[in-house]
């Protein structure tokens, strides 16, 4: 409780203070990022000290404050620095960081956190333009970050989660961008994916105790 009181303070601070106009753009955005990564270290230090659940908290709150203030930079306050590739590549540290982090406490809140994230990376940095290989080369290391962590610490379900992110991806490009003429681009992201998920699956059902999880990714990426 505390660590949600505070963290709904800061929220409340930084709000008042932008609506105000009190921080200039790039100041505020160096203070969300310096925010983020200090409830990350926060998060840390008391998750080691046994407060796993207000550390947890913290640490999740601020991966949620990095992401939010990289996108700010970008699609907001249009920052040069923050390019659309410069922007990818942070959000994907993160992810990276949350996902390791996660893994380290064995926090389920911050894996599924990393997982939201990771599959809301290109969509808020979408530029519009069709891109499926870098798209679809993006989602498909994501997916095996999450195979990873799932075989790691027996947690089958990010396996499912990926499956059902991958798919919703896969829609959403299909529904935006195809035409007749990509069918060979379609089939060959389709069978990319099933290969995928079903070695994925074949792996984890040899390693990891929660089987239906592994199968209902399986069954998600070949529907």
């Amino acid at each position: 409780l505390g660590g949600i009181a505070l963290t709904l303070a800061l929220i409340f601070l930084i709000k008042y203070a932008f609506e105000h106009e009190l921080i200039p753009p790039a100041v505020r955005v160096g203070l969300g990022f310096v925010a983020g990564l200090a409830l990350v270290a926060g998060g840390i230090q008391l998750t080691q000290r046994n407060y796993a659940v207000t550390g947890q908290t913290l640490s999740a709150t601020g991966f949620v404050t990095l992401y939010a203030i990289t996108f700010a930079a970008h699609a907001i306050y249009q920052f040069p620095a923050f390019s659309t590739l410069v922007s990818m590549i942070v959000m994907v540290l993160i992810t990276a960081g949350a996902f390791i982090l996660a893994s380290a406490q064995r926090a389920h809140v911050i894996a599924i956190l990393g997982v939201l994230g990771g599959f809301m990376t290109p969509v808020l940095l979408s530029t519009g333009q069709d891109n499926p290989v870098g798209l679809f080369t993006y989602i498909a290391v994501l997916d095996i970050g999450l195979f990873a962590i799932a075989i790691r610490r027996d947690w089958s379900y990010l396996a499912l989660l990926g499956a059902i992110g991958t798919a919703v991806m896969q829609g959403a490009w299909f529904d935006k961008f195809y035409e007749p003429y990509k069918l060979t681009t379609l089939v060959t992201i389709c069978c990319g994916f099933v290969a995928l998920f079903g070695a994925g699956h074949a792996f984890m059902v040899r390693t990891v105790s929660k089987r239906g999880f592994a199968l209902g990714a399986a069954l998600v990426a070949t529907l």
